[in-house]
């Protein structure tokens, strides 16, 4: 029951940090829109690599690949927050 509540925050935490890199790098908004609308097409066609809010698979299996994205991203905004 919880584990789809934690997919939704999951999701919802790595649609943030992915505009803020793709923002970061690009210095627009427009690289994001892009991204998004694929990886929600990709999710809608269900291909599961795209999955970042658990709507094909719900298992802890599965998180692993948005949580690592997340973790990437957080490190890459520190860094190009600090050095650029």
């Amino acid at each position: 029951m919880y584990i789809k509540a934690a997919f939704i925050i999951v999701g919802f935490t790595f649609l943030v940090f992915a505009s803020v890199i793709l923002g970061q790098i690009i210095k627009g908004k427009k690289l994001f829109e892009v991204v998004f609308f694929l990886v929600t097409y990709a999710n809608i066609n269900k291909i599961p690599f795209f999955d970042y809010f658990g709507a094909i698979k719900n298992d802890f299996v599965n998180m692993h690949t948005p949580l690592v994205l997340i973790l990437i991203f957080f490190g890459a905004t520190i860094f190009l927050k600090k050095y650029l």
